[in-house]
């Protein structure tokens, strides 16, 4: 997927000049997730959560790059978090998100 606009070049240039926050990285850190790059994802979605760690979407959205990278057990291990982040923020359409998507990796990696 291109990137539209230069988005990612914008925000990218945004955080360089000092002006990080949680929603430039979630940003960011899904238009990587879209252009197929989950290792760039991760890194802007990480970053995200720690500068908002009860930002649920973000947890949603770095649970995905982690899977799209082949690394299930983090994948697991955020999802899970996201999940309790969630539930504690009232975010009940990320919860159930989080739980299904949680719910599908670990029937995909049981077997």
């Amino acid at each position: 997927m291109a990137d539209s606009g230069g988005l990612i070049a914008r925000l990218e240039q945004q955080i360089a000049s000092g002006r990080d926050n949680a929603l430039a990285r979630f940003t960011l850190g899904r238009a990587r997730l879209e252009q197929g790059d989950p290792a760039g994802a991760i890194l802007h979605l990480t970053q995200a959560v720690a500068l908002k760690p009860d930002y649920a979407a973000a947890y949603k959205q770095l649970g995905a790059a982690h899977a799209k990278a082949g690394n299930a057990p983090e994948a697991i291990a955020v999802w899970g978090k996201g999940c309790a982040v969630a539930q504690d923020s009232g975010e009940l359409q990320a919860l159930r998100e989080m739980t299904s998507l949680l719910g599908k990796l670990k029937r995909r990696h049981s077997t």
